[in-house]
């Protein structure tokens, strides 16, 4: 009797033992496991980061590169004219090229709006803006029949002639104020015009600024 006693407690030690073993195996793997699917999430939290990142980036600079060459195409058809020529018809390329860009399955809405943009915020300041482009037509009157060619276009490029300056004999653009009189008013304000580009491509929103005093060149004097 004792023997078969101090058997069964041997066995019912292994038993114990066993069965503790496989219980720490199991914890062991399943920490594992969670550990593993932890770093693989992470990772592919990091990947899908740093594409994004990449995405916007790429986007940012289409966008800007496309603005740019926009204007300069225009800027080659419209050398020696007249600067409210050149002006009104590199707004008009601009409106093309966006138009493009939204019959692209990529951009499901862009817009681009012009004026006295928070570069923190990049909201528009619409009673600054406002306020500046009551200028508009005083400068209309020193113009040679600038109303009559204004009629045509909508109000987004109409608005784009009064910040993008091209003069008959420079080969460059530049994004300031193009009002003759409106320095009365910036002078106080101390504030840029700008051009914001609203895009979105269905994954995020994106603002994208062409902020004053850029310079846009054409390719023979860059």
């Amino acid at each position: 009797m004792v023997r078969n006693t101090r058997k069964n407690k041997k066995q019912n030690s292994k038993g114990f033992l066993a069965t503790t073993i496989l219980l720490i195996s199991i914890t062991m793997i399943y920490h594992a496991a969670i550990t593993q699917n932890t770093i693989q999430q992470k990772t592919q939290e990091t990947i899908n980061t740093v594409k994004l990142h990449q995405e916007t980036q790429e986007n940012r600079y289409r966008l800007t590169q496309g603005f740019r060459d926009s204007v300069k195409q225009s800027m080659h058809k419209t050398e020696g004219q007249k600067p409210i020529v050149r002006e009104q018809k590199a707004c008009k390329q601009i409106e093309k090229w966006l138009n493009q860009l939204k019959k692209e399955k990529k951009y499901t809405k862009i817009k681009i709006r012009s004026g006295y943009v928070d570069k923190n915020t990049y909201q528009l300041q619409e009673a600054l803006t406002r306020m500046i482009n009551a200028f508009e037509p005083v400068r209309s009157k020193l113009k040679k029949q600038p109303r009559k060619t204004l009629k045509k276009l909508n109000s987004e490029p109409t608005l784009c002639v009064n910040y993008i300056s091209i003069q008959e004999e420079e080969p460059k653009a530049r994004i300031k104020h193009n009002n003759y009189l409106v320095e009365q008013a910036t002078s106080i304000i101390d504030k840029e015009p700008t051009f914001k580009i609203q895009a979105n491509t269905g994954k995020t929103k994106q603002n994208i600024l062409i902020p004053g005093k850029t310079t846009i060149q054409t390719k023979e004097n860059q």
